[in-house]
C-alpha cells in the first residue's frame, strides 16, 4: 500500500462530533465514513450500485463476503488481488463500495494511517442558533484550519479510484458532519505520495475492475441562480419539475416521481468572506424551501382538526375549497411532511440539499448541492 499525506485546509468548519455531541479530535470513523458514501452516491447515480445493493438498516451500500468461498477461490486460482476483486465483484457480487471500503471478511483497500492537527484550532466560535424559529445550531467547539491525513492506499486503486474520488471531494464533496448546515467543505492544500509532492494528481475519470471508465463530471448538473431567486426555483431544479406552486401542489407523486439520479449544484445565490455569514443566508433559504414544501391546508389543519390537543378525525372542515374530513387532510399532510424530511432532513434525517460553500479567486461563494436522486433508493420517493 502507498502512503498519501494529504493537507486540506478549512472553508467551513469540520465537525467529527461524538455522541455527546463534543469535538476534540478529528475522527478517521468520520473521514472515511465521507470517502464512501460520495464513492457510493457517484456509483449509485452512475447505474453501477443499485437499488437491490442497498441495506436500509445500515445506509450503505454492502453485503458480507462469503469467506469459505473467497478461500477456494484463491486456493484454486492464486493471490492476485486485482483477480480477486473481479472475482468478488462478478461472482460474489458484492458492491463494489463494499470492496473498495471494506466489509465482514473483506478489508478496506484504503485506510487512515495517521491524522496530525493542531489542538488549538478547535474553535468554541461561532456557537448557538443560527437563525431564529429554526432549530439550527453552530456546531462549537470545530476545527477550523489546516491539519494532515495519511492514507493508506492499495496501489491497484490508487489513480483510477482514489484520486477520482479525492478529487470529487476537493470540488464538491462534504467531510465529517453537520452537513445540514453547512459544515464539512475542505481544500486540498497538497498532496504527497511516498514523501515526493505530487503536482498532477487531479482526474476525473474513475477506472472501475471489468473496463468500466466514466467522468464524474457528467453527473453533475450547473445551474445559475442569483441572490433573489425564490424558493420555487430552486425546487424546480432539485426536483426537475417544468414548475413548483408552493403550497398550493395538489399532484403530489407527479412532483416528485422524476428526481434525477445526478448531483444538482445551483451556484452564485451569496458571496461573502465569512462563513458565517453565508450559512446564516443559505439557511434562512432552507427555511424558505422547507415552508413552501407544505401541504396548503396545514395550517387550517393544525388549529380545527384538534380539540384539547387530540385529534378529531371524524370532523370536517374547509379544505381545497370544499368540506374534507379531517383524517383524509392528514394523509395529504403527512405525505409532504414525510417527503419535507427526507428532503430536507429532520431530526436524524439527513439533509438531501446541502448549503454549499466553495472558494474562488480567494472569495467564499455559495450555493446548494443536491443529492435528492437518493431518495429513489426502495422506493422513497414515493414518501
Amino acid at each position: 500500500m502507498k502512503e498519501i499525506k494529504v493537507t486540506f485546509k478549512t472553508i467551513t468548519p469540520l465537525w467529527t462530533g461524538d455522541a455527546w455531541g463534543d469535538c476534540k479530535e478529528i475522527k478517521p470513523s468520520a473521514i472515511m465514513g465521507s470517502l464512501r458514501f460520495w464513492f457510493e452516491t457517484i456509483m449509485y447515480f452512475r447505474g453501477i450500485l443499485e437499488n437491490e445493493d442497498f441495506n436500509s438498516k445500515s445506509g450503505r451500500f454492502e453485503k458480507e463476503v462469503d469467506r469459505k468461498k473467497l478461500k477456494d477461490f484463491v486456493q484454486k486460482y492464486g493471490n492476485d488481488k486485482m483477480e480477486i476483486i473481479k472475482y468478488l465483484i462478478n461472482k460474489q457480487h458484492i458492491p463494489i463500495s463494499s470492496v473498495i471500503f471494506g466489509a465482514t471478511n473483506w478489508r478496506s483497500l484504503i485506510e487512515i494511517k495517521k491524522i496530525e492537527f493542531d489542538e488549538n484550532r478547535f474553535q468554541d466560535e461561532p456557537k448557538g442558533k443560527i437563525i431564529p424559529n429554526k432549530k439550527w445550531y453552530f456546531g462549537s467547539p470545530s476545527y477550523q484550519g489546516e491539519f494532515e491525513i495519511i492514507f493508506k492506499v492499495k496501489e491497484e486503486i490508487l489513480n483510477s479510484i482514489f484520486y477520482p474520488l479525492l478529487t470529487f471531494m476537493d470540488k464538491y464533496g462534504f467531510w465529517g458532519g453537520k452537513w445540514n448546515i453547512g459544515y464539512g467543505r475542505l481544500k486540498i492544500e497538497s498532496i504527497e505520495e511516498n514523501n515526493i509532492v505530487k503536482n498532477s494528481w487531479q482526474k476525473s475519470d474513475f477506472e472501475l475492475f471489468g473496463d468500466i471508465c466514466f467522468s464524474w463530471e457528467n453527473l453533475i448538473n450547473q445551474m445559475q441562480l442569483d441572490n433573489n431567486a425564490s424558493e420555487y426555483e430552486i425546487l424546480k431544479m432539485v426536483l426537475k419539475v417544468e414548475n413548483f406552486y408552493c403550497n398550493t401542489e395538489r399532484k403530489f407523486e407527479q412532483k416528485i416521481s422524476n428526481i434525477p439520479k445526478k448531483i444538482v449544484f445551483i451556484n452564485n445565490l451569496l458571496s461573502d468572506n465569512n462563513f458565517e455569514d453565508l450559512i446564516k443566508g443559505l439557511l434562512v433559504k432552507k427555511a424558505r424551501i422547507r415552508n413552501c414544501l407544505r401541504y396548503e391546508c396545514e395550517e387550517i389543519f393544525q388549529k380545527e382538526c384538534f380539540k384539547d390537543k387530540k385529534f378529531q378525525k371524524d370532523k370536517k372542515i374547509g379544505c381545497n375549497q370544499k368540506e374534507i374530513e379531517c383524517k383524509e387532510c392528514k394523509k395529504e399532510i403527512m405525505k409532504w411532511k414525510n417527503f419535507r424530511h427526507k428532503l430536507l432532513g429532520e431530526r436524524r434525517e439527513g439533509s438531501k440539499v446541502l448549503p454549499f460553500i466553495f472558494e474562488e479567486n480567494n472569495q467564499l461563494k455559495s450555493g446548494f448541492l443536491s443529492v435528492a436522486g437518493l431518495l429513489n433508493l426502495e422506493g422513497e420517493n414515493n414518501a
